[in-house]
């Protein structure tokens, strides 16, 4: 029986119970293969390899052996591990240094965008000042050459009607 363990203190295990010899005093051995979480146990058909994949992305290969002896009555395995615990923690650590630079940069392209919003604001802010200015002159404008028009206007019907 193959069994993925949830411990928090130490994650990434695997237990083995012979089942052909069971008894109710049959101790679980313990084999740490992966840096975090267990996700998948499998075996192969002929049940002579057992595979196990890994939060942490490692995937390790078992032989499985069985091993009847009075004296050594538990499951054994060779580990092979394609890709070894210290690789693993090596990795591990690669991939915290570059999502601490992915969180570094997003914070950086994010104060890009709040400096270049706020460019944008006083630019949007200094268009809109100007655009009112320009507005109230030709406002003033369009009134001045209303009154004039009327002045003339006022000045031909007073000579019409002289």
């Amino acid at each position: 029986v193959f069994a993925a363990t949830k411990d928090e203190k130490n994650p990434g295990c695997i237990c083995i119970l012979p089942l052909e010899s069971f008894d109710e005093n049959e101790t679980w051995t313990t084999a740490k293969c992966h840096l975090d979480d267990v996700t998948c146990l499998r075996t192969s058909v002929d049940k002579k390899i057992l595979f196990t994949t890994g939060k942490d992305g490692s995937f390790c290969v078992f032989r499985i052996q069985n091993r009847k002896q009075e004296h050594d009555r538990i499951m054994c395995l060779s580990e092979n591990t394609l890709v070894d615990e210290a690789s693993m923690e090596e990795k591990s650590k690669l991939i915290k240094v570059l999502g601490d630079k992915i969180i570094n940069l997003g914070q950086g392209y994010s104060h890009k965008l709040k400096v270049a919003d706020d460019a944008s604001q006083r630019e949007l802010a200094e268009v809109k000042v100007n655009f009112e200015s320009e507005l109230e002159a030709l406002q003033r404008r369009n009134n001045q050459m209303i009154e004039d028009k009327n002045s003339l206007a006022n000045k031909f019907d007073a000579e019409v009607q002289n």
